[in-house]
């Protein structure tokens, strides 16, 4: 229905509002006045009808909100709705974020929470903010409230686990999540800083495929019966989405690469912290890594060295050429996205 036809409607309804105003006022029948008012109650209701299905567009008050919100990404609430600025963890398991955990933790005025994944439960439940939306429908609130209450709910629970610990600020892995990631920054009100943790595919496929089918069985739903070809593909689809929201966001995000990270600890570690505005020290690495336990976050390679960081590994480079050349199809475009040389 195009303006003119919008405006006839108008024209028309405020032409039956005026006359049965005077049927009302003129008649001298007491049943037809209370008749008239039940057809003006109805008249009032229809400019509002008519604005919401032809000109709002069925548009729900309580989600309308400016687009600038996730294109602009900038807060637009008041910055003490927070603990503190919360940092999150990403990237694909095997690729250092626990490594980077305990490093984190570490240091005085920071806490690593353990992997309850709180945070990455909650955006991932589509149903939760299905209802959320009719909650705040019922408040009348803006959906944006809704997002900043599931932050709050999470902000509450990793700092009072923070300050049981004596710390000012948390830190949490989430690893599950790639593709919410925007949701994820959206229930922090875009405040948080992330730090992205990358590391070479065919590593990541070895590592997995050395540590999982032992303690979770062959993935035989991974579309493909080749062990490095399913994690690989998870590692394909994790980091494309990742740094999609790195990209998007490089002022709140620090890439790190596991060999880089391994190769110069102290250098990369300075950097990192410098990104967070926390005070750096060495002995972060030399003394205070290995000597913790994150309840929930073991990491075989922390505990066999002592917290020493070793220089990264790489199997793959010997494996067979046919191989590497099948793999590295699938994973060129996205090792190339990430500084890695491709292969095969």
């Amino acid at each position: 229905m195009d303006l003119r036809h919008i405006n006839e409607l108008q024209q028309v309804i405020e032409r039956l509002t005026e006359f049965t105003s005077r049927v009302k006022e003129k008649s001298g029948d007491a049943t037809l006045r209370q008749e008239a008012q039940g057809q003006l109650d109805v008249l009032g209701q229809l400019p509002g009808v008519l604005r919401y299905f032809f000109i709002d567009e069925e548009k729900d008050s309580c989600l309308a909100r400016s687009p600038d919100a996730e294109i602009v990404r900038k807060p637009i609430h008041s910055d003490k709705e927070f603990s503190c600025t919360p940092i999150f963890i990403v990237g694909n398991r095997r690729s250092g974020t626990t490594l980077l955990s305990y490093l984190l933790n570490a240091a005085d005025g920071l806490s690593a929470v353990p992997e309850a994944f709180v945070a990455g439960e909650i955006v991932a439940m589509d149903r939760l903010f299905t209802t959320g939306h009719r909650a705040m429908k019922l408040l009348n609130e803006p959906f944006t409230h809704f997002l900043l209450r599931m932050g709050r709910l999470v902000d509450a629970i990793y700092s009072e686990y923070a300050a049981s610990k004596g710390k000012r600020r948390w830190a949490s892995k989430e690893l599950f999540i790639p593709h919410k990631l925007d949701l994820l920054d959206a229930i922090f009100d875009y405040r948080a800083q992330f730090i992205y943790a990358v590391r070479h595919g065919f590593s990541v496929a070895h590592s997995c495929a050395s540590r999982f089918p032992m303690r979770d069985g062959l993935p035989l739903n991974g579309g493909t019966s080749l062990d490095v070809e399913t994690y690989l593909n998870e590692w394909v689809s994790n980091n494309e989405s990742t740094m999609d929201f790195y990209e998007r966001n490089t002022d709140r995000c620090f890439l790190v690469r596991y060999e880089e990270f391994t190769r110069d600890p102290l250098s990369t570690g300075k950097k990192l912290f410098e990104f967070l505005h926390e005070p750096w020290t060495d002995e972060l690495v030399n003394k205070k890594l290995g000597k913790q336990q994150l309840h929930g976050m073991g990491d075989n390679k922390i505990f066999a060295t002592g917290g020493k960081v070793l220089a990264a590994e790489e199997p793959w480079r010997k494996w067979p050429k046919a191989l590497l050349s099948t793999l590295g199809r699938k994973a060129n475009p996205t090792l190339q996205r990430l500084g890695y040389d491709t292969e095969g």
